[in-house]
């Protein structure tokens, strides 16, 4: 194979049980690869990206799309049947960029000068990752919010799942109800904090363009509200339906590709197809000037992808489920996320009610105080007002004080706080950063092991054994 390799002037890339051998034997040729090359700019910048996109909980970044092709085969797919075919598609997608890999191995063999000539794409490449992110925003938010939720789920599912047990509950029943007890309610935290962050309306709570609902008496997906909603930016949605608006200064061109375009995205805007998410981005293509006044075609771009991947998140949902609930799960889920946004979320100073990994926890612990009548006990306690008085002489800075501290007592959720750390049996030591650390493992530690009992009870009642208490008892001990 290294002798094929060396003939054909192509990267070898051996096993990964003999690459490592290979590449510490006196065999392996020792010339500089193409692919090597490749895969240092790749992550560089993927690094760039990622330090970029986390900096902090406002810097706004586009994304750029360096994705590991096996999840670019994975979004492109409808279903699992269709991962064969969709890579060997984005095979030809990538054809160009294999025949340059190619060049540019040749020419770090046999002309170093013409090399250097082929590094320079790669820098006119760095270049324009560089020029796009201080375009546009909303790649940051898109790759912040996949890898905010995909890795809370992660650290849930780590510390939660050796907790759960079925006792001859069907699977499918365990995982409804944490779909609905788990799942739904982290995303809509999720969701919540992003808004709060000062991201616009798209995110709120109740009226989210990224839960399918209801408008204008039709239950609509995520791609079909996101597409109300650029239809609407463009111009290209009326009164009269999905048309080109009248006195519009659209090109030929541009009038042509839409005469073309109109009748599929109509279909899609009804929820009778389902775009493929290369459709989509190219139809924000054709319009960039159209939308240019709110939003770059960039941030609509990334705005579908998020769309297309939730809707795909909730068809596969509705597959699973078939048959175990009344209704599509996808719709039951989208209710319950709308109803959650009438709930009230607490949050405290140290921020102990809204950490996501275990914001479920914490929701059904209240749900618990909620029916014992424990909550309302402590509503009824906590201070409602508190009077200030200052001296002639008072300081700026003391009154400033003054007034945080005022905040912190009338906020009921560092009152409830108190409470989660009394029933924790939690320190209030704050003195270092390890106590504090230890403080929260504590608290952490006390919700999950709640909340697996609680998820234990409902998983009996889904699966209609009431009387099965012995997955609640076995955690609770």
């Amino acid at each position: 194979m290294i002798a094929r390799s060396q003939f054909l002037k192509t990267p070898y890339l051996g096993h990964p049980s003999r690459g490592r051998l290979i590449d510490l034997s006196n065999f392996a040729p020792g010339r500089t690869s193409a692919q090597d090359v490749i895969n240092r700019f790749v992550t560089t910048e993927r690094i760039k990206l990622f330090d970029r996109v986390t900096a902090g909980q406002k810097t706004r970044a586009v994304s750029l799309s360096l994705p590991p092709l096996a999840l670019e085969v994975i979004a492109e797919s409808r279903d699992a049947s269709q991962l064969i075919p969709t890579a060997i598609q984005l095979r030809e997608k990538y054809r160009k960029l294999r025949e340059w890999i190619a060049q540019y191995q040749l020419a770090l063999e046999l002309n170093p000068a013409d090399a250097a000539k082929q590094t320079a794409s790669l820098e006119a490449a760095a270049a324009d990752i560089d020029r796009l992110f201080s375009g546009s925003w909303w790649a940051k938010l898109t790759v912040e919010f996949s890898l905010n939720l995909i890795f809370t789920l992660l650290r849930i599912h780590e510390k939660l799942g050796p907790q759960i047990c079925l006792d001859g509950a069907a699977p499918i029943d365990a995982l409804w109800v944490l779909a609905q007890e788990v799942v739904l309610p982290t995303a809509h935290l999720i969701f919540t904090l992003r808004q709060a962050a000062g991201l616009g309306t798209e995110f709120r709570r109740d009226s989210t363009w990224y839960v399918p609902q209801e408008i204008d008496g039709k239950f609509m997906q995520p791609v079909s509200v996101l597409l109300d909603r650029w239809l609407r930016t463009a111009g290209f949605r009326t009164a009269y339906g999905v048309s080109k608006p009248k006195g519009s200064d659209l090109s030929d061109d541009a009038e042509m590709k839409w005469a073309t375009q109109r009748r599929q995205v109509k279909r899609w805007l009804d929820g009778k197809s389902f775009p493929k998410l290369e459709n989509l981005h190219a139809l924000v293509d054709s319009f960039p000037e159209k939308v240019d006044w709110l939003d770059t075609a960039e941030s609509w771009r990334a705005r579908f992808t998020l769309a297309v991947l939730i809707g795909r998140a909730l068809r596969e949902s509705d597959q699973f489920f078939t048959g175990r609930v009344k209704a599509s799960s996808s719709a039951q889920l989208a209710k319950g996320f709308h109803a959650m946004s009438q709930e009230p979320i607490w949050t405290d100073d140290e921020g102990l009610l809204v950490q996501p990994s275990s914001f479920f926890a914490v929701r059904l612990w209240l749900r618990h105080l909620a029916t014992t009548g424990d909550l309302d006990a402590l509503l009824e306690k906590a201070p409602k007002e508190v009077k200030m008085n200052f001296g002639p002489d008072a300081t700026d800075e003391e009154i400033q004080e003054a007034k945080l501290s005022v905040n912190r007592t009338l906020n009921f959720g560092n009152h409830l706080a108190q409470h989660l750390l009394n029933a924790a049996g939690a320190s209030n030591d704050v003195s270092s950063p390890f106590a504090v650390f230890a403080r929260n493992q504590q608290v952490e530690d006390f919700l999950l092991k709640y909340a697996a009992g609680e998820l234990n009870r409902l998983i009996a009642l889904a699966a209609k054994k009431p009387g099965d208490s012995s997955c609640f008892a076995r955690v609770m001990s």
